[in-house]
C-alpha cells in the first residue's frame, strides 16, 4: 500500500512497503512521476509511479525497510496538519496523534518536548502566513 506525506520542507514523499521515496522528476510523458530512495546516497532504489499506481520498480534497496520509519513520517505529518488546523491545546493535539501508536513506533518518535516544539513551531508559521496577508 502507498501512501502521501511530507518532507520537512513541505515536499512530497511517497511511502511503499515500509520504504520512503522522494520526489525526483517527471517523465516525458508528463504522467509518470520518478521517484528516488530517502537514502539516496547509499542506496539507488527507484519507482515510477502513474496516477498513485508504482508502475516499474528500478534497482533493489541496499538497506532493509523501516515500517517504524513510515509510520513515524505519517505521526509527523498529520501532527503537522492537525496543529495547523485546529485550535486545541498542544498535548492534546499530540496526544490525540501518538495515542493509539505502537510501544514500538512511539518509541522511534522524538520526545514529548520535541513534538511540542514541532506543534508550536507549525503554529507561528500558520498565524505568520495569515498576518501577511
Amino acid at each position: 500500500m502507498a501512501s502521501a506525506n511530507l518532507s520537512q520542507r513541505g515536499k512530497g514523499k511517497f511511502t511503499s512497503e515500509g520504504y520512503i521515496y522522494i520526489f525526483d522528476k517527471v517523465g516525458a510523458d508528463q504522467v509518470t512521476e520518478f521517484w528516488r530512495c530517502e537514502k539516496r546516497r547509499q542506496c539507488k532504489a527507484r519507482v515510477h509511479v502513474k496516477d498513485g499506481e508504482i508502475v516499474k520498480f528500478i534497482n533493489v534497496h541496499s538497506h532493509a525497510a523501516d515500517a517504524a520509519q513510515v509510520v513515524k513520517q505519517e505521526t509527523i505529518t498529520k501532527l503537522k496538519s492537525r496543529a495547523a488546523e485546529t485550535v486545541e491545546q498542544t498535548n492534546q493535539v499530540i496526544n490525540e496523534c501518538v495515542g493509539n501508536l505502537t510501544q514500538a513506533c512511539q518509541g522511534v518518535l522524538p520526545t514529548h518536548g520535541a513534538l511540542r516544539k514541532l506543534v508550536r513551531r507549525k503554529r507561528k508559521e500558520v498565524r505568520g502566513n495569515v498576518e501577511r496577508l
